[in-house]
């Protein structure tokens, strides 16, 4: 495992400068995912001001030293029908670093975020040719619900 830290409830303004390091990240990290990613920097950039506006507290960045590494953006005040959830959008890690704890760490945080909201269940939805990040999420506690389209839903219920 390597040795970072997580960063959370970061101001608007350290949000912004890290755009372009984060979106740099994204694009490696989907780079042999095409159907899964957005290749417009601008568009990867205001994904990113959404996830961070909807729940700064939410957006979690990883750092190895002062260079990011990984990022982490959810919402745990996510409706879904009538039900209040955590809503992870987006968990990405540098290639470099994939594979030595560091989303382990982000998914562990992210649950305690939404335990301390009083959240029953986690979410996400990985693409359906992304096998590697099903296997984590699997091995992480999650469980497959649903398929729509390329999407698979997949929840982790959370004890309070």
């Amino acid at each position: 495992m390597v040795e970072v830290t997580i960063e959370k409830n970061l101001s608007y303004c350290q949000f912004k400068e890290l755009i372009p390091d984060l979106v740099s990240i994204y694009q490696r990290a989907y780079e042999n995912l095409p159907e899964y990613r957005d290749d417009s920097y601008c568009k990867i950039a205001a994904y990113f001001s959404w996830l961070w506006k909807g729940d700064p507290e939410g957006f979690l960045v990883v750092f190895e030293g002062n260079k990011p590494v990984g990022l982490l953006g959810m919402h745990a005040n996510w409706r879904e029908r009538k039900e209040y959830l955590a809503e992870i959008h987006e968990l990405v890690v540098d290639p470099q670093f994939q594979g030595r704890g560091v989303g382990k760490k982000l998914i562990e945080e992210a649950i305690q975020i939404a335990l301390s909201r009083g959240r029953k269940k986690i979410e996400l939805w990985v693409g359906e040719k992304n096998r590697k990040a099903q296997e984590f999420y699997l091995h992480n506690g999650f469980q497959e619900k649903e398929q729509r389209g390329i999407w698979i839903r997949m929840i982790e219920e959370l004890d309070l």
